[in-house]
């Protein structure tokens, strides 16, 4: 038996004779992913034409002799991402949509 994908949505694409295709868009199976990286830190810059986003993890020393030298703290890049505005804008609604479930799963209003 074959490794199993995910159904993540569909896209549509207008040909150039104006005809409409359409694709599924599929997640490859989990084995197939890449390494996760844990992120505890994100930058975004954005331009005209696209939004970056850097994201890294900082680490609290574990003792004073840990400390950086100076005023200044290097952080890691885990990953960099780089959308279109369309792309960003799909992405902060998604993000969006699953922080309200998120917060209404987990973070219930104590009385």
């Amino acid at each position: 038996m074959g490794k199993k994908k995910f159904l993540l949505g569909k896209m549509v694409f207008i040909e150039e004779d104006g005809k409409k295709k359409e694709y599924e868009i599929i997640l490859p199976p989990l084995e197939d992913l890449p390494k996760d990286n844990y992120s505890n830190h994100a930058v975004i810059t954005h331009t005209a034409n696209e939004f970056t986003f850097y994201f890294g993890r900082v680490e609290a020393p574990i003792n004073t002799e840990q400390l950086p030298k100076g005023d200044k703290i290097e952080l890691p890049i885990a990953s960099k991402i780089v959308m279109t505005p369309n792309a960003a804008k799909g992405f902060l609604d998604a993000f969006n949509g699953n922080w309200d479930r998120f917060e209404k799963r987990y973070m219930k209003k104590k009385k």
